[in-house]
């Protein structure tokens, strides 16, 4: 797992910065999200601690709710507290305070202290009339590619607050919808992505199914061909049996990050080189896990050479319905190289076509014979030094299963008549 960035630490410097959203739900219930960066409330000194153990930081929070209506305010105050190790998976900490407020106009302050640490965020919500009958939460946006986990009516994915993603990440929205009637079996959708210039990048249209009178609807949009900027992502439904539509935008940002390894294009394809068992394991891992076991695998193994066989093998052995590299000849050739010799014998009227490649250093042979003719050779028989199976006669039937065969049954014949 990734540790915290010791730098950034003691240097009080970080990526994220504090912020703060409130999502509208239904009836006057609204959860106040706010996201703090740790290197903000944690000293270097307790930072040093985590590297042996985990530590509860506490902090104390306000929240100060006010009409500008009615002039009505309200307050709400109290400690908290987040867990801090030197395996965290990022460096800041999510919660929110749950309300209930009436229908109106609302102004809010919200203030974070930890030691010496303060922030203040302010915003204003507007809280819908309760005679609206058709309408919907706030757009909640989130990714389903990290590792912090916001759990919203059995839906997990990882909430950010502050709307900041990267070309990397797969874009995954959350929203509420309430006052659906029975009287048409589904509704539209339409998912739309517009930049900065007002220019629509992304556009899809769904129909869904009705199920009920609280009806939840996701979607997922996949950010890679997405450049860096400012956009602003818009969902609409529309209900044919109301006749009436509603939409929710929000604004976010996207960054394009280069990958190191774009360019490696069989970076991932490590089946060829491991045991079927291994890669097995390899493919039950999650995202994360399985960037650092690729990290650490091509930093022991040799990724160019890798890289060099595979191009060969589908230079020398693809057919007209296989590539060269998922043939067997390919998979042994990625795997333990080229061979130093190869003897090729050519179909005769006895047998079938052979390869018998030579690995001189090792002491053994390898035999591929063209079974089906069809120019795909398999293996057959490995010879290896020191090891002699006498009583295996399969890859001889393999060769030349007609005449071996004839072969072996007069040979039995004979000597059941002698």
């Amino acid at each position: 797992m990734i540790g915290f960035p010791i730098l950034a630490i003691l240097s009080v410097i970080t990526t994220f910065q504090f912020t703060m959203d409130i999502y509208r739900f239904e009836g006057n219930y609204v959860e106040a999200w706010y996201q703090v960066p740790l290197s903000q409330i944690i000293s270097p000194e307790e930072f040093l601690s985590t590297l042996k153990d985990t530590i509860f930081k506490k902090y104390s929070y306000c929240l100060n709710i006010y009409s500008k209506e009615k002039e009505d305010s309200a307050r709400i105050e109290g400690v908290k507290g987040a867990y801090v190790s030197s395996v965290q998976q990022t460096d800041y900490f999510i919660d929110y305070i749950p309300l209930y407020l009436y229908p109106g106009n609302f102004s809010y302050r919200f203030i974070i202290e930890s030691g010496s640490y303060r922030n203040t965020y302010e915003g204003d919500i507007e809280i819908p009339s309760d005679t609206i009958l058709f309408y919907c939460s706030d757009l909640i946006l989130g990714s389903i590619n990290r590792k912090s986990r916001f759990v919203c009516h059995g839906c997990t994915f990882a909430l950010s607050i502050d709307q900041a993603f990267t070309n990397r990440d797969t874009l995954f929205s959350y929203m509420e919808i309430y006052g659906l009637v029975p009287d048409s079996l589904c509704y539209k959708v339409k998912y739309q992505i517009v930049d900065s210039l007002n220019n629509t990048v992304f556009e899809e249209h769904k129909q869904r199914l009705k199920y009920a009178y609280t009806q939840i609807d996701t979607f997922k949009v996949a950010l890679c061909d997405f450049s860096d900027g400012n956009y602003t992502y818009i969902v609409e439904v529309f209900d044919s049996a109301l006749n009436a539509s509603i939409s929710r935008q929000k604004k976010l940002s996207i960054q394009f990050l280069f990958d190191e390894t774009a360019h490696m294009q069989f970076y991932r394809d490590i089946y060829h080189i491991i045991s079927t068992d291994e890669y097995k394991k390899f493919s039950t891992l999650g995202d994360y896990e399985k960037k650092r076991y690729l990290k650490n695998f091509w930093a022991k193994n040799d990724y160019w050479q890798f890289e060099k066989r595979v191009l060969e093998t589908d230079e020398k052995f693809a057919t007209n319905v296989l590539k060269g590299r998922n043939s067997e000849r390919g998979r042994f050739y990625i795997k333990y190289g080229p061979p130093d010799d190869i003897d090729d014998m050519p179909i005769t009227e006895w047998g079938r076509p052979l390869e018998i490649w030579h690995y001189y250093a090792q002491g053994y042979r390898v035999m591929f014979c063209d079974k089906n003719c069809d120019g795909n050779p398999v293996i057959i028989k490995i010879f290896r030094p020191g090891v002699e199976d006498i009583d295996d006669e399969t890859w001889l039937f393999d060769i030349a299963p007609g005449t071996y065969k004839r072969g072996i049954r007069q040979y039995k014949e004979e000597q059941s008549e002698e």
